[in-house]
């Protein structure tokens, strides 16, 4: 079961998950089932309490991290989250695999591939998939366009973006 109080925000200072404090006095079940990132911020509010805490750097934040975000620091963190996405990505058995089947696929191959990208409705889909070369092809490129799908959800995931943002 997923709990309600997950939290996907990362801090803005070093990038290690935020936990979620939770105010107010609380039942025994949720001691009982306490997340290891929910914190107890305790009884008493004053208007202005914090909402995240960085167990990494002991630093508490509100709600809006982007008032706390250092560009130098974030422009590091970044490029560090794109070097690790383009390793995994370079890592690819498929990359590999799409290289070596481009040198082996013929022009009339490749014309069928376009076009069923084209219009799939209208090509033989017998003869794409009966073809060994061009089914290897389109297998590793929706694998490929599948793991970049993850690479950017992951992305705006751990810089909390909106993807309206992109």
């Amino acid at each position: 079961m997923q709990s309600p109080y997950e939290n996907k925000k990362n801090c803005p200072n070093c990038d290690n998950k935020l936990s979620l404090i939770l105010y107010g006095l609380p039942t025994q079940e949720l001691l009982d089932n306490l997340p290891d990132d929910v914190i107890l911020g305790g009884c008493m509010l004053t208007g202005d309490d914090p909402v995240y805490h960085c167990p990494n750097c002991n630093k508490d934040y509100n709600d809006d991290l982007s008032e706390y975000i250092d560009n130098e620091k974030l422009d590091t963190i970044i490029n560090k989250k794109l070097d690790e996405l383009f390793d995994l990505l370079n890592s690819s058995e498929d990359i590999k695999k799409i290289g070596k089947l481009k040198k082996k696929i013929t022009k009339k191959e490749l014309d069928l591939i376009n076009e069923y990208r084209n219009n799939p409705t209208v090509v033989n889909k017998k003869k794409l998939y009966d073809n060994k070369v061009i089914n290897d092809y389109l297998i590793c490129e929706s694998n490929i366009n599948y793991l970049i799908m993850e690479i950017n959800s992951k992305f705006k995931r751990s810089h909390n973006c909106e993807s309206n943002k992109w």
